[in-house]
C-alpha cells in the first residue's frame, strides 16, 4: 500500500485521539439507521398533516376539484378569456361594417354615414358632404369654378 505524502512534521495518532479526532470511519449500520429514520419521520409528518387538515377544514367547504364546483362570483364579473375574445371579434366586425357602409346617423336632421375611404378622399380634396350634395369646405379659399375638385356625381361638375 502506498502511504500518502505528508508535508510538515509527523503526526502522532495518540496525539490526535487525545485532541478528540476519530480514527475510524462511520459504519454502514449507522447510515442505514439514519435513512430508515428519515423515511419514518417523513411518513409520520404526512400522516399528522393529513389528520390536522381533516380536523381544521370546515365541513361546509366542498372538497370537489375546482372544475366541478364553479361558484358564480359577485358582480361585476370579468369575462373568461374565450368569451372576451369572441366579444372583441364581434365588436370589431360590427365597427368595421359601420366604417365601410352607408347609413343614417340622424334621419330627422339629414345626417348620413358614408364609408371611411370615401370620407378620407373627400377630405383630402377639400370637399364635404351636405344634405343638398357636395359643397366646398368653408375653411378653404374660394377657387374659380374650373379649379374646384370634380363632384362625385360622375358628370364632371
Amino acid at each position: 500500500m502506498h502511504k500518502p505524502h505528508h508535508s510538515g512534521p509527523p503526526v502522532d495518532p495518540d496525539e490526535l485521539r487525545r485532541l478528540g479526532f476519530e480514527r475510524r470511519d462511520i459504519g454502514l449500520k449507522v447510515i442505514a439507521k439514519w435513512v430508515v429514520g428519515f423515511f419514518i419521520f417523513g411518513a409520520v409528518s404526512i400522516i399528522i398533516a393529513a389528520i390536522t387538515f381533516q380536523v381544521l377544514v370546515p365541513d361546509g367547504i366542498s372538497r370537489k376539484p375546482d372544475f366541478e364546483r364553479r361558484r358564480v362570483p359577485p358582480e361585476p364579473r370579468l369575462q373568461d378569456n374565450v368569451t372576451a375574445k369572441l366579444d372583441m371579434f364581434e365588436m370589431r366586425h360590427n365597427e368595421n361594417e359601420l366604417l365601410q357602409s352607408y347609413g343614417w346617423v340622424d334621419k330627422e336632421r339629414g345626417i348620413i354615414r358614408i364609408p371611411i375611404d370615401q370620407a378620407i378622399d373627400m377630405a383630402a380634396q377639400g370637399v364635404r358632404p351636405t344634405s343638398s350634395g357636395v359643397a366646398p369646405n368653408p375653411d378653404q379659399e374660394r377657387k374659380p369654378a374650373s379649379a374646384q375638385p370634380p363632384s362625385r356625381t360622375g358628370d364632371g361638375q
